[in-house]
């Protein structure tokens, strides 16, 4: 009797650490299949939608001269990394806080904060290849579907 207890016991251990590896392992592979169905056409509104919400238009640090170092930075980046479906468009935001973010779609904000202690513009494109790099591993549409 006593052994038929230790082997149900077993039994239903082995039954709940499977479960709970699949869980682990399995439902984030499960999830980055689906993020591979959903289309790079909603994925670039979703980030839009996200990116408007966060860098407002009062709060839009919209200098020319931003604009076109973002804008440089980011096309010299494109030109040395492999092909991406992405169009990448930077916005910074008038914020003290020292972060940056990647929505969806190639949405990227960076914080007026950040652009403000960094030394150089390599460190400035240190941060967007970071950025960029979250959105062509779709890191944050990952996020959502979890």
């Amino acid at each position: 009797m006593r052994r038929q207890i230790a082997a149900l016991l077993l039994g239903c251990l082995l039954l709940v650490s499977g479960t709970i590896y699949l869980v682990v392992k399995g439902l984030p592979l499960l999830l980055s299949g689906v993020v591979g169905l959903v289309p790079l056409s909603l994925e670039d509104r979703l980030g839009e939608a996200i990116a408007a919400g966060i860098a407002k238009q009062d709060s839009l640090c919209d200098e020319p001269d931003t604009r076109a170092l973002m804008a440089a930075i980011v096309k010299r980046l494109e030109a040395a990394s492999p092909p991406s479906p992405y169009r990448f468009e930077v916005r910074v935001v008038r914020n003290p806080q020292v972060n940056a973010m990647a929505a969806p779609g190639g949405h990227i904000i960076v914080f007026s904060g950040l652009i403000d202690r960094m030394d150089n513009p390599e460190q400035v494109a240190a941060v967007l290849a970071h950025e960029m790099q979250h959105v062509v591993q779709r890191h944050s549409m990952k996020g959502i579907v979890r």
